[in-house]
Order: structure tokens, then sequence, then C-alpha cells
């Protein structure tokens, strides 16, 4: 199938706007590689090659710059519409296959598999200030992202400019397979009759990430699966058990390991240097880096309905066992206030008690 969608009246005519923000300077020379009495000192210096050449070729020198200082500071972000936005167009295949045993009376099964692929050429995007400083700078060898044009520094080196209107990434893709499986069957059990079901809904992600093409014309496509909000491997399973008018559901939801952005995992401090989580690399056994990876999540919820003709109850608990969200550290994960990753299904309020009563009229 094909699809197309205009820019709308903020993504084009959004009036341009500026402001301040901290955001953290690559270049910067971390804290752990500079001493006080001694000066920089390269073998602890956490940045990659990449990173100091990127810096040398915007005119800083990343061994001296800022030494001593903090490398957050304020800088100038400019955001708004874009009137050379293009359209957006996409095109999604899918190819599916469905089996329904045909051999037993006593029992229905479904199965079902469905590869999807997903484009979306020209997708509409407003990226932040930091993505563009950090695929300028570390992401990108000879600053050959696209990116880098958005960067402005002044005659101090300091960045004092970044561009974070509304632009157009290349292309959006995702691809993956969605897996069902739906069982159900009579059962007999104690003399009486129940009605059993199960409901399994899984999937496997390939590819979900933007295609970005430099000014050279060289692609550059960055896969997000594997990291935090987008895992390998997710699903939902569901077991119903029916009598008369009840009707009994337990629901498990499970997340795959997830991690930080492999390019930005260093061996002991966050992107910029800043070694938060321990004293640094410089100190005598240890080896330690900040949290940016989660494992396993899994989540159940159980719910009881009692169903009438006109009226119905239900009762029930979400997460059953009080599963504590994963925390990671905020300078490489997007988090809340309480270094819990957001957006990314984990479950923040814990367990929690509901009752509702309906009627019909």
């Amino acid at each position: 199938g094909t699809s197309f969608r205009a820019p709308n009246l903020r993504e084009s005519f959004l009036a341009g706007q500026t402001g301040f923000n901290t955001l953290n300077d690559p270049c910067v020379v971390p804290d752990a590689a500079f001493d006080p009495i001694n000066g920089y000192d390269p073998t602890l210096d956490p940045r990659d090659a990449i990173v100091l050449d990127n810096c040398r070729a915007q005119g800083v020198d990343p061994t001296s710059f800022r030494a001593g200082l903090n490398s957050s500071y304020s800088v100038e972000i400019r955001s708004g519409g874009a009137l050379d936005l293009k359209d957006e167009k996409s095109t999604s295949y899918t190819a599916g296959i469905v089996i329904k045993q045909p051999w037993f009376d006593a029992f229905d099964l479904n199965l079902s598999a469905t590869y999807y692929h997903i484009g979306v050429r020209n997708s509409i995007a407003e990226p932040s200030a930091q993505f563009i400083i950090n695929d300028c700078l570390v992401n990108k060898a000879n600053l050959s992202s696209a990116f880098c044009s958005r960067l402005t520094r002044d005659s101090a080196g300091l960045i004092d400019l970044v561009d974070a209107a509304f632009i157009n990434i290349n292309r959006d893709t995702a691809s993956g397979v969605d897996f069902n499986l739906l069982y159900q069957q009579d059962v007999k059990l104690f003399k009486r009759n129940f009605d059993l079901t199960v409901d399994v809904n899984a999937n496997w992600q390939d590819k979900r990430g933007i295609l970005i093409v430099d000014d050279n014309g060289n692609p550059d496509f960055d896969n997000n699966v594997g990291e935090v909000g987008t895992p390998e491997f997710s699903g939902r399973a569901s077991v119903f058990i029916g009598y008369e008018d009840w009707r009994l559901n337990w629901s498990t939801r499970f997340i795959d390991k997830v991690s930080q952005d492999p390019e930005f995992v260093d061996p002991f401090s966050d992107i910029t240097g800043s070694s938060d989580t321990c004293g640094g690399p410089n100190e005598p056994g240890v080896t330690c880096r900040d949290v940016g990876f989660v494992g396993t999540y899994w989540r159940h919820d159980v719910s009881l309905r009692y169903e009438a003709d006109t009226w119905s109850v239900l009762v029930g608990a979400r997460n059953v066992f009080d599963r504590k969200p994963p925390q990671v550290d905020g300078s490489e994960v997007l988090t809340n206030g309480g270094n819990v990753p957001i957006g990314a299904g984990y479950d923040i309020v814990g367990r929690t008690f509901f009752f509702n009563v309906s009627k019909k009229f």
C-alpha cells in the first residue's frame, strides 16, 4: 500500500523562535583526562578518535578546550517551521500465513505470522539540539553528518547556535514479523463446563530506524532495534477461563532486554566524558560506567468479570507482583525524574487495584 501526507501548518509556518538550553559539548576536555597540575592526559581520555578529529575540523583543540570547566553550557537553540519541507510518502508491504488446525474437533487452534515492511520517504521530524550535536561530532567521521550544517561556533570555539527546525529525513523504516496464536477449548472440571482461551501476540523487529544521506550522497542507516524503547522481541499472552457468567483473565506482557545506542557506549563515563557513577578511570580498581541497559521485563495483570443481562462487574489488579520499573542513567537514556525510561512500556505506578461497575439502559 501507499500513503501521502503534506506538511501540516505547524511544520510549515511555525514562527521561528529561539531559546537557551544547557547542552553537552563533546569537544570539551573530559574531567577524567585533566589534572589541574599535570594538565591533559590522553591515556585517560574516553573519547574516540572520530570525536577528536571532528573537533579539530571545526577549529577546536579537543586536548585543551575548556579544560577544567564543565562540558555542559548554555547554547542558543532555534526552532520553527520550514517552508521547503517535502511531502511524506510511504510504501508498505505485508505478507502473511494463517494455519487453522483441521484434524481435531476437541479444540480450535489458529496460528498466523505476518511480515511487514514500511518505508516513509521524506519523513518530517524535529530533531533535538543534543541529537544534532552528537550526530555531527560523535557518530560520523570527517564532519560527514548532514546535521553539521545546523551547528555553529563562535570565535572562542563555543557552540553558539543549533538550528533544530523541522527537517525531512531521507527515509524512516520499520520491518519485522507479527506472530499470533489463538487456542480455544471446552474443558470439563468437577462436572462443570469451562471454556478456555489462550491468546498470544508477539512481535519480532528487524529494522526500526532512519536513513540519512549526507551532503556528499553517502547513506547512513541508524537501526534502533535493541535500544531502549525498541526491543527486538516483545509480546503479550492472555489466558481466559469462562464459567457461565464469570470470566477470569490472566495477562502477561514481555519486553526483551535493551540497551543504549551502541555508538554511545563508553568504558567509564557518559558521552561527554563526565564520570558520574564512580571516581573516573584514574581511580585505582574502578572500572565502571553509567547504567544504560535494561534486562528482560515481565508484567502480570489479573481480572475477574461477572456479566449479567444488563449489568456487569469487573475487579482486578494491574502489575500483580508489583514489578518495579528499570532505572538507568538519565545521561544515557531518555528518562523521567526517577531515572525510569519513558515511552518504553514499563509500568511506573506499581501494583494497582481496580473495580468497575457498568449498567446498560
